[in-house]
């Protein structure tokens, strides 16, 4: 077979570094959400803990 220097697409090899270097993407991305949602819930808990404080001293 003769090369005309033509030839397209990609190699198995690019295809799976892609592939690999997406897969390392979404998970830094789904643990940034994942703390970011744990981090929001605590917070959520704490300011309702400090409401019924205020409350309460109020009273």
């Amino acid at each position: 077979m003769i090369s005309t220097g033509k030839e397209q697409g990609f190699t198995l090899v690019e295809v799976l570094v892609a592939l690999t270097v997406t897969a390392l993407m979404l998970t830094a991305v789904y643990q940034t959400v994942s703390s970011a949602s744990i981090a929001r819930e605590k917070l959520a808990v704490e300011s309702a803990r400090h409401h019924t404080a205020r409350i309460m001293v109020e009273r």
